[in-house]
């Protein structure tokens, strides 16, 4: 029944999304919240990797340049401002039923928003207004007139030295009691230095109430660390053990919410002292803040080294332990690609170790840690051939089940990469699941470089090879044949021509496919040349295409 259920995954949701359309359920709500359902549906049954896009590398693309000049459309600008000034708008709509609900922050699912959307809500439309001042000035009626008139207030601010903003803030607070329901726009700085002796009235609105309770939790936090601090630079050891005590005393709740407000307070005063007293708590404590925040406490608080101490991740330390470790740490990522990569970095180091004295083991550790394939082949390509020698089956295994922990790749994806850093081993690995029967790798692993001539002339230093396209292919022409080569690459040719007829793919695939087989013709000589300049002509022949 599971399986079943998860074949026709995308049916179920497709249905249930108009069932509960046609229950009167708004459209944008429905379709949001049945992805959301579903997405978490699809990750229980392991068919749907839940990932941001933040955890996507773009690196590789950031000197892509464009074929020829591009402009703008001169509507999109005006769209774009229109757009902006229509929000404005509704900012004074919305500002008065938030004062008619006495600044209740509590949104339509009836959760409790607080200072953060507070804050980011009035600085988004202090940014809006600072663009289009004419759109609140020239309002008609007094609503926009005086949210204008507010946000100027704050906006003057800005402009005066630290010392004298205070004195004109409180000033106009005095003045004006309504500015205080947009504090929260001001800096953390600056709402200590405002609110530190000010009591929070009993009758103040929820907007400024909200404001003063975060006030009173950033002076109560700056007091503490500052105290642990003090220990620390007397005694490191001593610090580390107050900052220790000072975690442990909060809930995981609390502890998950704040870590990242308690470190940007500490890093203010000290970040080289934050991190050693850090890395000096006991693994309990470290891991606990990885566990409650892995995106903080990942992100330079708690170093890859430290972590994967606590874990015992060590060539020494036993094969199932050591995966358990890898495991534990790859189900609590960050979310950000690049926080995440240097404790990945080590990882892969610690398994090449332990290939070094056994590829079995390490591959073991690879396989079963759940550790993406495609990063630790470019680190360690030698190794990897290694590994495979030990174990075609396993190893050609790890490729073909790509997609289930390896970030949403795809085994040709895998054949793609290795093609470029160890085209022998690509053929081979490649060979092997032909040989298991997975003619669809097969076929797509002899097509999927198709825009690598194109890729390469337009994005700089990007990592491909086009002699290691020619070196791979003629690879998989030795080992099973010339004539098993043109018949996998015509029946790939066969499909995607297809694909590009009825619109589903870039008309010009097949035009780039050519492109890069010639590019990598170029770069091939003798018998291989010969050898391969024969398959592609019958390949295309036989797809029906020119060559």
């Amino acid at each position: 029944m599971i399986d079943w259920f998860t074949d026709h995954l995308a049916l179920i949701m497709f249905g249930a999304m108009f069932i509960v359309i046609f229950c009167g359920y708004p459209v944008a709500f429905v379709m949001g919240g049945m992805g959301l359902v579903f997405a978490v549906i699809g990750w229980w049954l392991d068919v749907f990797p839940i990932i941001g896009m933040s955890n996507i590398p773009m690196g590789p693309y950031q000197g892509l340049r464009p074929k020829e000049p591009t402009s703008v459309p001169p509507s999109i600008p005006a769209i774009a401002k229109a757009e902006e000034r229509q929000r404005l708008r509704d900012f004074v709509e919305q500002y008065d039923l938030i004062k008619q609900n006495q600044f209740n922050l509590v949104d339509a699912a009836q959760v409790d928003r607080g200072f953060f959307f507070w804050r980011g809500y009035l600085q988004e439309a202090k940014d809006l207004y600072r663009k289009n001042p004419e759109v609140l000035q020239t309002q008609t009626g007094t609503g926009g007139q005086r949210l204008a008139a507010l946000f100027d207030t704050y906006i003057a601010a800005e402009e005066m030295p630290r010392d004298k903003q205070v004195d004109y803030l409180k000033r106009k607070f005095a003045e004006d009691g309504e500015l205080l329901d947009f504090s929260a726009t001001l800096p953390t700085h600056m709402l200590i230095d405002l609110f530190a002796d000010t009591p929070s009235p009993g009758d103040a609105s929820s907007a400024q109430a909200v404001t003063r309770l975060f006030t009173g939790k950033l002076i109560r936090y700056t007091q503490e660390t500052e105290a642990i601090l003090a220990i620390a630079r007397k005694d490191p050891d001593a610090g580390s053990k107050a900052l220790q005590d000072y975690f442990a005393g909060m809930s995981d709740e609390t502890l998950g919410g704040d870590m990242g407000l308690v470190f940007d307070l500490m890093r203010g005063a000290d970040v080289a002292l934050t991190k050693k007293i850090t890395n000096k708590m006991s693994d309990h404590a470290v891991l606990r803040l990885v566990y409650r925040n892995a995106g903080v406490a990942r992100n330079d608080n708690v170093t890859p080294e430290r972590l994967a101490a606590a874990l015992h991740i060590q060539p020494d330390t036993p094969t199932q332990e050591l995966v358990d470790g890898i495991r534990v740490v790859m189900s609590v990522t960050s979310g950000n690609f690049e926080i995440d990569a240097p404790t990945t970095d080590i990882f892969y180091k610690v398994i090449a170790e332990v290939g070094e004295k056994d590829p079995m083991r390490g591959l073991t550790v690879l396989e079963k840690g759940g550790m993406p394939l495609l990063p630790f082949v470019r680190k360690h390509p030698k190794l990897a051939d290694r590994m495979f020698a030990a174990a075609p089956e396993r190893f050609a295994g790890l490729v073909a089940s790509a997609g289930k922990d390896d970030y949403g790749n795809t085994p040709w994806r895998i054949i793609h990469g290795m093609i470029a850093v160890k085209p022998e081993l690509a053929a081979s690995v490649v060979g092997v699941l032909d040989r298991q029967g997975k003619t669809d790798i097969a076929t797509e692993s002899v097509i999927v470089f198709a825009f690598d001539a194109e890729r390469t002339a337009t994005i700089p230093g990007i990592p491909l090879s086009l002699a290691n396209d020619g070196h791979f292919l003629d690879g998989l022409a030795l080992a099973r044949g010339e004539e098993w080569l043109t018949r996998t690459m015509a029946r790939a040719v066969g499909k995607y021509s297809d694909d590009v007829q009825d619109g589903a793919i870039d008309p010009a695939f097949i035009q780039e496919y050519r492109r890069t087989l010639r590019a990598a013709l170029d770069r091939t000589q003798g018998e291989a040349r010969e050898r391969l300049e024969r398959v592609f002509r019958e390949a295309f022949a036989e797809a029906g295409e020119h060559w």
